[in-house]
């Protein structure tokens, strides 16, 4: 009974769009499950000011299209993605006809971004095509330093217990792979740690919470504006540096009220996102130095 079982687990993961035998056995292996992708390539208005010194010399308004080293910044994101031993399926929400042009051998599929501009009303849009019930990730289009590796890593310490995990990494990890980068850092008891950009959460618990999270996710490079969302206790505690991570954790879970867990990765390319022209350099000096080697 055994055998037939794993039998038809695998006939069913060939047939399956996305998938391939190597991601099918080692899912089998690890008794992890798959996941769908949405990948968020919405117009940013950030992304102007980088435009100004992509390698292409041409005014570009949405980060994802920016070239490091004669390759747009989503494609990336999207080769990451597709070596990866978890991702089964991916939704890219953005501007389609730009995105086709740039994905031209991309399996996934492609969704007009929602007309709002907002985040979180481009994740609903990637949920909605993928028709997901169980559990997604949700990684943005400006890391262009995101590994598979990194992300199967997170994949792994992810699970179904909670609604909603999101990775922060630790100054000093930070540090000592990109010696000088500028982040946004927050200080807890446990130590300096800034945000990543990819997500893993429960699609059925985020709606009911959608204006909670829309707000923070507009806050989210403001650390003070951030903690006073959460009341006066938890913004003195935040300021005098004596908030931990378990702390932030229940005290979003219950301003929310679904189940968030944060996961300390030991990967700074989760939270390498292109925000400022000095990113942007950043990334093509590490992108074109992997390629000598």
């Amino acid at each position: 009974m055994h055998i037939m079982l794993k039998k038809a687990y695998l006939r069913k993961c060939l047939n399956t769009r996305y998938f391939s035998r190597h991601h099918a056995t080692r899912a089998w292996e690890r008794s992890i499950d798959m996941v769908k992708c949405v990948v968020l390539a919405g117009s940013s208005e950030s992304s102007k000011e980088i435009a100004l010194i992509s390698s292409t010399s041409e005014y570009v308004t949405n980060k994802a299209f920016l070239e490091i080293n004669g390759k747009p910044m989503i494609r990336y994101i999207i080769s990451a993605l597709e070596e990866s031993e978890y991702v089964k399926e991916i939704v890219v929400v953005g501007p389609v006809d730009s995105l086709n042009n740039c994905l031209s051998n991309f399996t996934g599929t492609v969704v007009e971004e929602h007309e709002s501009g907002k985040v979180l009303d481009n994740v609903i849009k990637g949920i909605q095509k993928i028709n997901a019930t169980e559990n997604i990730l949700v990684v943005t289009s400006d890391i262009p330093l995101i590994t598979s590796k990194a992300i199967d890593d997170f994949v792994r310490s992810c699970n179904n217990k909670f609604d909603l995990f999101y990775p922060v990494i630790p100054k000093e990890q930070n540090n000592l792979r990109f010696p000088g980068v500028e982040r946004t850092y927050v200080n807890l008891i446990d130590g300096n740690f800034t945000g990543g950009n990819i997500f893993y959460l429960n699609p059925q618990k985020i709606r009911p919470c959608y204006e909670s999270v829309d707000r923070l996710i507009g806050q989210r490079k403001n650390p003070f504006r951030l903690a006073m969302n959460f009341g006066v206790g938890f913004l003195t505690q935040f300021l005098l540096g004596k908030l931990s991570l378990n702390q932030a954790e229940q005290k979003i879970s219950q301003i929310l009220n679904i189940k968030v867990k944060v996961i300390v990765s030991t990967h700074p390319e989760l939270g390498i996102d292109i925000d400022k022209i000095s990113d942007l350099k950043l990334a093509q000096e590490i992108i074109s130095d992997e390629a000598c080697v």
